[in-house]
């Protein structure tokens, strides 16, 4: 056995190893749910959404301010200084999919993540 021979095999078995752990990594998050907060095209903040966790995130701006409440598995932007509030009165999401959409700050509050419900589609 060369010493190439052993450096193949080492490379080998790490590269397996770290698949290994990917996969795993992979699984474990595959029903979570994330709360993404992007401003102005970049990503703000991402936080898991569950029944636990009760967090409220103030979202500046040079453009204005944003309140959003993570609670209860739900997510609602409570307080805004735009003119035509249609963030505010959006009201509450909680699926994966569903959005809250502040133009005037360039802000946009998303659900992501997999759900156990079935659509119209996959039905």
């Amino acid at each position: 056995m060369t010493k190439f021979d052993k450096i193949l095999i080492v490379f080998v078995v790490f590269i397996s190893l770290f698949g290994m752990y990917m996969v795993k990594e992979r699984a474990s998050n595959y029903n979570k749910k994330y709360v993404e907060i992007i401003v102005d095209g970049t990503e703000h903040s991402k936080y898991i959404l569950d029944n636990n966790i009760d967090k409220e995130i103030e979202v500046i701006t040079d453009k204005g301010y944003n309140i959003i409440h993570i609670q209860n598995g739900q997510v609602v932007v409570a307080e805004s200084d735009c003119n035509n509030q249609l963030c505010v009165r959006k009201g509450v999401i909680e699926e994966p999919g569903e959005l809250i959409v502040c133009l005037p700050h360039r802000v946009i509050v998303q659900i992501t993540g997999s759900s156990d419900d079935l659509d119209s589609i996959s039905y």
